[in-house]
């Protein structure tokens, strides 16, 4: 099986390109930009792969609210892109989301599950929600993975880790 990995260079996608099986292909931004329709179409059909592995977002959660227009073309035009894409070739999507999705219930103690109404709070979470009902609604051959956080190197230091992220904050504030 060919499998395309978007977001390849990403504390996701390093991870996956580890642990996938089959002949992946790893594309990362300087490869594929998936808020471009066109370069989406190019970029794929050279790459000819079965299945469409979406690991890419605009994940900084904060600056997505100063910056929504871009959050919203990476989270949710870029996945649209995508499920037209694998819809009119016949591929398989997997796209990434996010318990960002929810948020509104802020009493509530159970985990969620899939049947359970999304509720973002936030420009990030509001773009995430966009791309998987992008995903849902255009292709048929799809499926959306909500995480909660990833933990793990990236290819990018200091970008995307939590880890990371924490102990430099420990290190600049009391």
């Amino acid at each position: 099986m060919r499998i395309a990995l978007i977001g390849a260079e990403g504390q996701l996608g390093t991870d996956l390109q580890r642990t996938l099986n089959g002949d992946v292909i790893a594309l990362g931004h300087g490869q594929i930009e998936i808020e471009n329709a066109s370069q989406v179409e190019t970029v794929l059909d050279e790459v000819a792969a079965d299945v469409v592995i979406n690991a890419a977002a605009y994940n900084l959660v904060d600056r997505a609210e100063d910056e929504p227009e871009v959050a919203f073309a990476v989270n949710a035009l870029g996945p649209r892109n995508l499920a037209h894409y694998c819809t009119r070739r016949e591929k398989v999507l997997l796209h990434v989301s996010t318990d960002f999705v929810f948020g509104l219930d802020e009493d509530r103690r159970l985990p969620f599950s899939e049947a359970d109404a999304p509720g973002p709070v936030s420009a990030y979470g509001v773009c995430k929600l966009s791309g998987e009902y992008f995903v849902r609604s255009l292709c048929q051959r799809h499926f959306v993975v909500r995480t909660c956080g990833l933990y793990g190197p990236t290819r990018i230091p200091g970008r995307g880790n939590f880890v990371e992220t924490m102990l430099r904050l420990a290190s600049e504030r009391d």
